[in-house]
Parts: structure tokens; sequence; C-alpha cells
């Protein structure tokens, strides 16, 4: 049994990265080893998931935040949940590491140390857009002295080919390193020198009912049958989305229940505001919904996951190109739509279930070679 160290965005208020660091957790752990979550945490990235009312990124994000004014105190109670769902689902580090500098304390603690998965390699995300660039170095393993750096399913998303290529050095450190995005992969692999596997998003290594143990003890007041609309949009695009979404819900004839962490929607009866979500809610409020549309990846692979009729929003290019990679892959490329407007289009609100034969045999296999890599790179 290795003692296996993992480092991702595990502490950001965001299902999807709270819930890949989860999966990652039990993974480790259903393979026979022991998996600890090192909790760094940078400032940034705690000021910009922490606090209600944003003041250290810019005037823009702080008035985004003023629009939030009438649900804060939903949103307070969400943050609360996200930060129980953390300190009692994760095994953490005893100590709180803020500073890169302070994880050299870790450089010869764990036989293997994982980074990933979610977007480590990128900047230019939420957690690491206003940070200096030496905070992304834990994310890289550069601490690392003793032990196999591994790679799961981590993604450079948004960053420039150049900017890519500009992390050479630390990336062909990695002893085993992997991608969770096909064109990712092959960037990857033109970086380092050689094949990079395209894996799964560690929530997918679970199975449906494993996610449906980990959130059975939720209450809650969902309605007995709604519809999910999951979007990480804010209030400005969202404000001219509520006629559409009261049209859903009239087509559907059960009411919305809108999941817009930074938009605030006018209260109806058509439509439920979900601010005090928290990752366990999450779970709930996706495998009870009778159907799901959101724009997010994480939403996506969650409706597929939970074998729950959904409808993935994509633009066909920047972030949406992610899940619509996923979908493919999954034979799934059918449940991509260009827009909500679209939805109600469709001849058939709600569609067959996600996950046909050949889905279910596709993502088997993706699943057990996901697995394979995983515990090769730890045991090799």
């Amino acid at each position: 049994m290795s003692k296996v160290g993992i480092i991702t965005y595990h502490a950001a208020y965001n299902y999807g990265s709270v819930l890949q660091a989860k999966a990652t957790q039990e993974v480790v752990q259903k393979l026979g080893h022991e998996a600890q979550i090192i909790d760094y945490r940078p400032k940034a990235q705690t000021d910009y998931y922490r606090k209600l009312y944003r003041t250290a990124f810019g005037i823009k994000p702080f008035i985004k935040d003023l629009t939030m004014l009438p649900v804060g105190k939903q949103r307070k109670k969400r943050n609360a949940r996200f930060e129980h769902f953390i300190t009692e689902e994760f095994n953490l580090t005893p100590q709180i590491f803020s500073d890169p500098n302070d994880l050299n304390q870790l450089a010869s603690t764990y036989d293997v140390v994982i980074s990933g998965s979610d977007q480590l390699f990128n900047k230019h995300s939420n957690e690491l857009e206003n940070e200096p660039w030496s905070s992304m170095d834990p994310y890289l393993l550069t601490f690392v002295k003793k032990g196999k750096r591994i790679s799961y399913a981590s993604s450079p998303a948004s960053m420039a080919r150049d900017e890519v290529f500009s992390l050479a050095d630390k990336l062909r450190r990695f002893d085993h390193l992997s991608a969770r995005e096909k064109d990712a992969a092959e960037l990857l692999a033109e970086v380092v020198g050689y094949d990079v596997p395209n894996v799964l998003d560690p929530t997918l290594l679970l199975n449906g009912d494993q996610w449906r143990k980990t959130a059975e003890l939720v209450t809650g007041q969902l309605p007995q049958n709604y519809v999910v609309y999951y979007s990480l949009d804010g209030t400005n695009k969202m404000s001219k989305r509520v006629p559409v979404l009261k049209q859903l819900a009239e087509r559907a004839n059960v009411p919305v229940l809108a999941i817009t962490p930074f938009a605030v929607l006018p209260y109806s009866k058509e439509i439920i505001n979900g601010h005090d979500i928290g990752p366990l809610e999450f779970i709930k409020a996706i495998d009870g919904a009778l159907l799901v549309v959101t724009d997010s990846y994480h939403g996506t692979l969650f409706a597929v996951n939970l074998d729950t009729p959904f409808w993935s929003i994509s633009s066909g290019k920047s972030s949406s190109t992610r899940k619509d990679q996923a979908l493919q892959r999954l034979h799934l490329g059918g449940r991509i739509t260009p827009s909500i407007e679209a939805v109600l289009e469709k001849p058939s609100l709600i569609p067959a279930q996600p996950l046909n034969e050949e889905a279910n045999i596709v993502l088997n296999e993706a699943k057990g070679e996901s697995m394979q890599y995983l515990k090769n790179a730890i045991e090799d």
C-alpha cells in the first residue's frame, strides 16, 4: 500500500471541483492505497470563493456580487455546505498551505503525489488568474523531491499553446502524465515528446449508485417533479432567459429548479431559485430531476452518470468544447444543443435515457482504461 498525496482544486466552492476531488480520493482508496488531499488554498482562491462580496479583483466582480444581495443569506448557507463537505468528506493534511513555498515541507512525505483533475495546468482558471505564476508550481509538483509524480486528467483548458510550451521542463518531470480532453492530451504529448493518455474525468470513475450513496442522507425541500436548469452565466445573461425558463416549465408542466450561482432570477411559481444548494444537494437534485438542461461540464457529466435525461448547451467553441468532446467520446453527441430555446423546439422535450447500450459499452471501456492507467501509474 502506497501513501498517496493528492493536490487539486478541492477547496473551490464549485460543484465539479469538489466532487472530482472526492472521486479521485475514493478511487485511490479503492485501488488499495492511502489517500490524503493536500490542503493547498492560495490566498486569491480563498478570497474568490469564500467572500460573498469580493473587493480584491476589481470593480466588475464587486458589482456583479452586489447584484446577488437579494440571495445573500442563501449564498452564505451554500458556502457553509461546501466547507462542511470539504472538511467531512476529505482526508486533509492537518495544515492548510497558502504559500507555494510552504509545500516544501511535504517534499518527501508521500510515495506518490497525484496532481489532478480539473484545470490545474490553466493559469487563467478562476483559482490562478489573479495569482503569480509561482502559485501554479504546486500543481506541477515542483515541491516533490521523493516519490512518483502523476498527473490524472489535468487540463490546460484555455491556456495558449505557447503558454503550455513554457511549462515544458516542469511537465517533463512527471513520471506519468494524462489529460482530460483529447486535444489537451495531444498538445501535452507535443510538449513532453511522448504519448499522453486521454482519461475520463474522475467523477465518471464512480458509478451512479456510489454517488447516490454519498448523498443518501441529504434532506431538502425539492418538489416531487421538476426540471433542473444549471448555468454558470451571470445575472445580465440570465435575466433574458427568464421568459424561456417559464416556457420550459409550462411545456414540462413542472417547475424549473434554477441552479445559477452567479445570477439572481425573479421569484415565480415556475422558477425555484437554488442558491443554497451545496455539493450533496447538487447530486440529489440532478438524480431526482425529470430533465437536466445545462451549459456546465460537470452538470453534463453528472446527468450522464446518474442516468438523468439531459440536454447539454454548447456554443461549439471555447470552454464548451470540453464537454462536447466528452459526449462525442461516449457517442452522446445527439444530446448537444445550441441553446435553451432550441430545447423548446425539440419534438420531445425529455429525451430517451442518456445511457443507451452503445454509450454504456463505451463508458465502461473508457472507465476500465482510466482505472488501469491510474493503477499502473501508482504501482509501476
